[in-house]
């Protein structure tokens, strides 16, 4: 990997992607990915129902326990992407740069579990709800033309539409925990998560491959790195461009920008694959700990929670979609959407 500290010439364009745009863009993501294989990912969430009673000393197992839960339980608002090349420059659509902003229709509001608090926030930094559930994707609609896409590594749904890939995918997150946690989710629906935390990095390693780099997991070895995305970016003197925090698009860009940055003063010419590559912050640790729930208890902030009927069935793809199968080496159940 090789990157170097670029000042984008060109102003860069959020493409806000809903129903009737979703197919063009994942076409022109589709035809800039041979030349723009680093992809930053971030999610928009509502929240957090579940955490356990004593966050500071979880493993890693507990850790995804209480992660699943809340994944299964509730749906993503959005998703950005933001794709660059080696040196860290965005695709060139001619007069502007462009990430993209994929806006998802499934959480209502009026219906969902979800944190007061989290969506007044996503509602003071712009989310519009009302308009996600009129005009935004259907989530199976975004998993299958996701896969379709060739961002998420899948060789078998690769061959299936005649795409054969020659090129691997690096994706750049920060605390992507629960980002990766939402993606899988929407991609073997109607399935729940795993129970197990092995099962969902094979997952993990199944869609998005080995090089998925973690900046919150890779500032273990960085001296003076410490806090969220903002704080960070900071400390390594790279701002916000364009967007407002809390919107998964901006914040997908500010990661990019702030990986490409810690990479060029804090990790060049280091084997960054070997070491960190497929690592994820609170799931991976470099001595695995023995799992075990010895004074351990997931505390429900939210009472309702267990009246509330589980939501996952498979309705089929509208739109035309071509369903596809996907089979997981080491998942013992396969799902078919």
């Amino acid at each position: 990997m090789s990157m170097a500290r670029q000042t984008l010439a060109k102003p860069v364009r959020i493409v806000e992607v809903y129903a009737d745009n979703c197919f063009s863009e994942f076409k022109r993501i589709r035809a800039v990915l041979p030349t723009h294989r680093m992809v930053a990912m971030d999610t928009e969430f509502p929240g957090v129902i579940y955490k356990a009673a004593d966050y500071k000393n979880q493993t890693q197992f507990q850790y995804y326990d209480v992660m699943r839960r809340n994944v299964d339980a509730l749906k993503p608002i959005q998703v950005g992407l933001t794709l660059a090349d080696s040196q860290g420059n965005l695709p060139d659509f001619g007069t502007h740069t462009c990430i993209w902003q994929f806006n998802l229709s499934d959480f209502d509001v009026a219906k969902d579990l979800y944190v007061a608090d989290s969506v007044a926030l996503l509602r003071k930094h712009g989310i519009d709800f009302e308009k996600n559930k009129r005009e935004g994707i259907d989530s199976r609609v975004f998993a299958a033309l996701l896969l379709q896409s060739g961002v998420v590594y899948n060789i078998d749904v690769a061959a299936q539409f005649g795409m054969l890939y020659n090129y691997s995918v690096n994706w750049i997150t920060f605390h992507g925990s629960y980002d990766f946690a939402y993606l899988v989710k929407l991609l073997i629906h109607p399935a729940p998560l795993p129970t197990r935390l092995e099962e969902f990095m094979r997952l993990v390693n199944h869609f998005f491959g080995t090089r998925v780099y973690d900046i919150k997991h890779m500032m273990k070895s960085c001296q003076g790195l410490f806090g969220g995305l903002e704080r960070v970016s900071e400390a390594l003197g790279v701002k916000r461009e364009v967007g407002d925090c809390h919107q998964a698009g901006s914040d997908s860009l500010l990661t990019m920008k702030t990986f490409v940055r810690m990479y060029a003063e804090r990790f060049r010419n280091q084997n960054i694959h070997g070491t960190y590559g497929g690592m994820l912050h609170d799931l991976s640790t470099n001595k695995v700990d023995v799992p075990t729930r010895s004074s351990y208890e997931v505390v429900p902030i939210r009472r309702s929670y267990e009246s509330v009927v589980p939501i996952g069935r498979n309705y089929g793809f509208p739109y035309n979609c071509q369903p596809y199968r996907n089979e997981f080496p080491v998942y013992s159940n396969p799902v078919y959407l």
